[in-house]
């Protein structure tokens, strides 16, 4: 029984060592994506509400902006998150959108006050292109 005990001892060490850990992380990760969450909430509310604003006062030409100015993010978010994943894993609805949207840019062609945004989705929406070519899509 003596010669058991280091085991057991080192077991339930063990054990509650990952329970602790296990219950420290999923809290630290559920406060993480909270914040997110809530940073991305305010962000999106925030930009509905100006082009609300811009619509309701007459001036569709800022709301336009405004519209087109997000959709530069999203696509410099979803390219970004696309580019990460290996080939066979991207999903072919995102690709869809950002041919998409590469298709509306060329009938409605936008330039930023940016030049680095515009260069970064240009990139995307040009490699929409390349992936066009590849077999399979």
């Amino acid at each position: 029984m003596k010669k058991s005990r280091p085991y057991l001892f080192a077991f339930v060490a063990l054990l509650l060592g990952w329970v602790g850990g296990s219950t420290y992380s999923s809290r630290f990760y559920d406060h993480s994506i909270e914040r997110f969450q809530l940073h991305a909430a305010h962000g999106d509310a925030s930009a509905r509400l100006a082009t609300l604003q811009a619509l309701r006062s007459g001036e569709t030409n800022q709301a336009a902006e405004l519209l087109e100015g997000q959709l530069d993010a999203q696509v410099i978010l979803l390219g970004t998150l696309l580019a990460a994943q290996p080939v066979a894993q991207r999903p072919a609805t995102e690709f869809q959108l950002l041919t998409q949207i590469r298709d509306y840019r060329r009938t409605h062609p936008r330039q930023s006050a940016q030049p680095a945004t515009d260069q970064k989705v240009a990139g995307f929406l040009n490699w929409t292109n390349a992936l066009a070519a590849l077999p399979g899509k």
